[in-house]
């Protein structure tokens, strides 16, 4: 099951004013990644309550939330992958995932058949003949081959970039938000597992 239950349940400070106790319900959300942004610092990625008119469907949930469609990749339910129609019930317990770009969830019930988002990539100096090829193919890529650990996060961070290396488990426990570590095999061995890897192919 993808997500977890974790940590403290807060009030959303998105629900609408309060709503009759015959004609609502209260549901669990946990937001991943970027979709934290529409929170308060203070009550990202952790779970909080919500209360729901009865009958909503994940759609309404994510139009309270300002949360657009577009954004969300996969949304689970008590652990279950569900379209945007689903109808929500009392306690439900609700996970929204961003576009992905290296968790493979094609077992999974997308919000579309093809992600939206173009990946941007970053690469260290194990990585470069890889970057190499990514822009031979037309992908944005930036090689820094001489940036220290701390700058490549920092990097990658900002402008939303994957960090490509060979260095297996690289960026953990370093606030980096994107990553993907890529087998120490030919640059044309690293591109088909890539391309494989993000849905690209």
């Amino acid at each position: 099951m993808l997500g977890d239950r974790t940590g403290l349940f807060l009030s959303s400070p998105l629900s609408k004013q309060r709503r009759t106790k015959a004609c609502a319900m209260i549901i669990t959300v946990r937001l991943y990644e970027e979709l934290n942004d529409v929170l308060p610092i203070e009550q990202r990625k952790r779970a909080f309550s919500h209360e729901l008119p009865k009958g909503s469907a994940v759609s309404a949930l994510l139009n309270e939330l300002r949360i657009s469609v577009a954004r969300v990749e996969l949304a689970l339910v008590n652990g279950r992958s569900v379209k945007p129609s689903y109808i929500l019930q009392h306690n439900d317990y609700v996970s929204f995932f961003p576009v992905f770009e290296s968790l493979d969830v094609t077992p999974l019930v997308r919000f579309r058949s093809r992600p939206l988002r173009s990946p941007k990539f970053l690469t260290d100096q194990t990585s470069g003949a890889l970057g190499e090829k990514l822009s031979q193919r037309g992908y944005d890529v930036r090689r820094e081959a001489s940036m220290d650990d701390a700058e490549l996060v920092e990097v990658a961070n900002r402008e939303e970039r994957i960090l490509l290396s060979v260095r297996a488990g690289f960026g953990r426990n370093t606030g980096l938000t994107r990553a993907l570590s890529v087998p120490d095999e030919d640059p044309e061995v690293q591109l088909a597992h890539l391309l494989e890897r993000l849905d690209l192919v």
